[in-house]
């Protein structure tokens, strides 16, 4: 059951922000029971909807939302968690459902922001000086070693690809209330409570717990080490083999 004394934990002592998750609604409707609810605790059915009308679109200088409207989460530039707000009435809104679930749809959303998921050129151009003039034998030489190394690579299992080896980092609130593990890129993981202190914990505490973690998690992490596999090695020598007949194609006959 929420505790409206946690309404003073929340933005005394910072400015206003409409899209946080705990902002009153922009349409100027009154809620009831003002002895009650504070102005900064109420919200409308949209209350995360940065999209909105009225709001403009999203960007990272909003906070990264969680998808059941109790958390929003801001981080900088690298990355690093600066401030958390959570909804005085989240235990109510969440119901059965673990906070940590709200919290993995912000981090979600923060690890997959700004990320480059478009395929990358496995066989980039270079300005090499091929070998040997150009040739129809030696073009047929290349293309009959790059199909044998393609049936290869295509023939190997999961295990001939590299691997990243490292050590996850994990890092905890001074308070012992919150943990959280990074993934071995330095994205943001899983993240724990200890529930009983939870239980116990206002809004604030909850907040500068999660800022805190993370900071801590971040101090004990160490960039993973990417160990080359079979894939990578014949993926590498393809991309010789195609360098090279460019270059004998630039070259020409003598």
């Amino acid at each position: 059951m929420t505790r409206w004394q946690e309404v003073d934990d929340l933005g005394l002592d910072e400015e206003f922000d409409e899209l946080d998750p705990m902002a009153a609604p922009v349409s100027g409707f009154t809620p009831p029971d003002q002895d009650l609810v504070d102005q900064d605790d109420w919200q409308g059915d949209d209350e995360v909807d940065v999209l909105a009308e009225g709001r403009g679109p999203w960007e990272p200088s909003h906070g990264f939302p969680d998808g059941y409207g109790v958390v929003r989460v801001w981080v900088d530039d690298d990355k690093r968690i600066t401030k958390v707000r959570l909804s005085p009435s989240w235990r109510e809104k969440l119901g059965r459902t673990p906070l940590v679930m709200a919290f993995a749809s912000s981090f979600t959303y923060i690890n997959s922001n700004g990320r480059d998921d478009s395929p990358t050129d496995l066989f980039p151009v270079d300005e090499r000086e091929a070998s040997r003039p150009f040739s129809w034998e030696q073009i047929d030489e290349l293309a009959r070693r790059t199909e044998q190394l393609t049936e290869r690579l295509g023939a190997l299992g999961p295990e001939a690809e590299g691997q990243w080896r490292g050590t996850e980092a994990v890092g905890e609130s001074p308070d012992k209330l919150c943990a959280i593990r990074l993934e071995l890129n330095g994205d943001l993981g899983s993240i724990q409570f200890n529930e009983r202190k939870l239980a116990q914990s206002r809004v604030r505490e909850v907040t500068d717990a999660v800022v805190k973690a993370h900071a801590a998690a971040l101090a004990n992490f160490q960039p993973a080490q990417y160990e080359p596999g079979e894939a990578d090695r014949l993926t590498g020598e393809l991309q010789g083999l195609r360098n090279e007949a460019l270059a004998m194609m630039r070259r020409g006959f003598r």
